[in-house]
């Protein structure tokens, strides 16, 4: 008995001993990296939790994706350190275990920051089986610490089992939860105007668990492409079903099974999906060719909108085509051709008026307007009166040389229009300094001069 008694007080000895040899090491250990976490926790904090703006340039799903690998593989490492210094801890020192403790504090943080940077991966390409993985081994993680903790301050307190009990809890938890309808819902349920769809593995995935959420999925309002998607998906999901066994029993495949006759119905409805939306191709490209011509737009109203295209252009002439478009841009309607100078230009008013700034060559010296009151099917031009020259000498100058370079007019609050008149672009009289005011107050059918005005003042 007593040499039981002795070699049991040598085995303490030898331990604390032990202990003691390794708790300056321990400590150094523990310090070192708790201030490097302390500085990594501050810049995690001030940059990504306060989600300080990344350049466009910048991948950040990329980076959350590698950050997220670093980080876990960084907590996995403190996780070891922990239980190896706790364990060595046989002084049962309390400043290890206030290091630990703070080790604990600091890790947490960087699972946290390792689960928000998945997030922002998940937020770019949508969830995967991969990524919810991810996240359940974070969130047990998370829930682990809480009786590692318990275990840095209480010595006798049982740490494996309960990390295996809470273990195995989540392993169940996994095993009764339909994962595979979460990730559907979560990635349908995206805003496709921000962020893609990815039907692809869906269709991959998709099974009678998500055949409840993607046909209430298809009662929505949605885009063609999208509905053909989740069509083709659930067309797939009935015709791979097969007959189970009654140890096979699955409850969402006897639901989906009262709707197999329907196959037929959305096998119809793909095929309609199909045409419609090769059709709506056509037509958009057939839309993307017109609009590349075009030169001017001009919507009046819903039921007045005005296109010229350019449909031809040699030697400094043009042709352009005039159409009119009603019905809310749903009918189109080509009113005719005509030759212009290159520098030309149109403009459109309501109830068919429209001018015609035609240069009579390509410098812009002068020029003559043309009116239409026909939405574009005829144009002629317009006479204007001469004025009177009030402001210098004209040195033997008609009227008609020093004014003769017409621009659009602009039309004001009361209706009247407005042009004004140039000597174009040579200057010539009062050196270009003024201009020759016009106005019409019955829509363009007569003009008459109001005064010259400085160009200052124009």
């Amino acid at each position: 008995m007593f040499q039981i008694q002795k070699d049991r007080e040598c085995k303490e000895r030898e331990t604390k001993n032990y202990g003691n040899k390794y708790s300056f090491t321990i400590k150094l250990l523990l310090i070192a990296l708790n201030v490097i976490y302390l500085i990594f926790c501050y810049i995690q904090i001030k940059s990504l939790f306060a989600k300080i703006n990344l350049e466009e340039s910048f991948n950040y799903a990329y980076y959350a994706r590698s950050g997220f690998f670093q980080l876990m593989t960084v907590s996995l490492i403190n996780f070891v350190v922990i239980l190896i210094s706790s364990k060595l801890n046989s002084n049962k020192e309390k400043v290890i275990k206030a290091l630990n403790i703070l080790l604990v504090v600091f890790t947490i943080i960087i699972v946290l920051s390792s689960m928000y940077r998945m997030n922002m991966y998940e937020m770019e390409y949508g969830l995967t089986y991969l990524r919810v993985f991810v996240y359940i081994i974070l969130i047990t993680e998370l829930i682990v610490f809480v009786p590692l903790t318990i275990y840095i301050i209480k010595d006798n307190f049982r740490f494996i089992k309960w990390g295996l009990a809470i273990t195995l809890t989540v392993y169940c938890i996994i095993n009764f939860a339909n994962l595979e309808k979460i990730i559907v819902t979560k990635n349908i349920n995206r805003n496709p105007e921000e962020k893609d769809i990815d039907y692809g593995y869906i269709s991959k995935i998709a099974s009678a668990d998500s055949y409840g959420i993607l046909k209430d999925k298809l009662g929505e309002e949605l885009n063609l492409k999208d509905e053909l998607d989740v069509t083709r998906i659930l067309s797939k999901i009935i015709s791979n079903k097969k007959e189970l066994s009654w140890q096979e029993f699955n409850i969402s495949t006897w639901k989906m099974s009262k709707d197999e006759a329907i196959l037929k119905e959305l096998q119809e409805k793909e095929a309609d999906l199909r045409d419609k939306i090769k059709k709506e191709q056509e037509r958009n490209e057939k839309i993307e060719r017109f609009n590349s011509n075009v030169i001017y737009k001009e919507v009046i109203n819903e039921n007045e909108q005005y296109i010229v295209q350019q449909v031809d252009k040699v030697m400094g002439t043009a042709v352009w085509s005039i159409t009119k478009v009603t019905d809310n841009g749903r009918a189109y309607k080509a009113l005719g051709n005509i030759e212009v100078t290159t520098p030309s230009k149109i403009e459109f008013f309501e109830n068919g008026l429209g001018f015609l700034e035609k240069p009579t060559s390509i410098y812009c010296e002068k020029s003559e307007l043309l009116v239409t009151h026909d939405s574009g099917k005829t144009f002629e031009k317009v006479n204007f009166p001469e004025g009177t020259f009030t402001l210098s000498d004209p040195n033997g100058e008609t009227w008609s040389n020093c004014y003769d370079y017409f621009y659009l007019p602009t039309k004001e609050l009361d209706g009247t229009l407005t042009v004004l008149v140039s000597g174009g672009d040579e200057g010539g009289y009062n050196e270009g300094k003024t201009r020759a005011k016009y106005i019409s107050r019955d829509n363009g059918y007569t003009w008459e001069f109001v005064s010259e005005v400085y160009k200052e003042s124009i």
